[in-house]
């Protein structure tokens, strides 16, 4: 009910499910923000995360070149990856403990 148990994948004629903890989500080379619109707080169409990726949503992280911040390189966007899978990570074993 309120966490993510399976990702639905439809291929062609196949469709299966996969097992699953969380989700990644890739917004390609251009940036859409319409699924998230008067959710996640944004600046110029560029999601706002702390430090530690987290956005204004409990459980929601945000990474890379979606990201508002002032240098886009491939160097940051993999630091920033890195950084938000730690950040997921840690709130998944804080969470599940309880």
């Amino acid at each position: 009910d309120k966490k993510v148990e399976f990702i639905n994948i439809i291929s062609g004629d196949e469709n299966f499910n996969i097992e699953c903890d969380v989700v990644f989500v890739l917004l390609g080379k251009e940036i859409d923000l319409s699924l998230y619109k008067n959710k996640l707080i944004t600046n110029n169409n560029f999601i706002v995360t702390d430090e530690n990726m987290k956005t204004n949503i409990d459980n929601v992280f945000a990474v890379g070149d979606v990201r508002y911040k002032k240098l886009r390189q491939i160097i940051t966007a993999c630091a920033d990856g890195a950084i938000g899978a730690t950040s997921a990570v840690e709130y998944i074993n804080k969470n599940n403990s309880k």
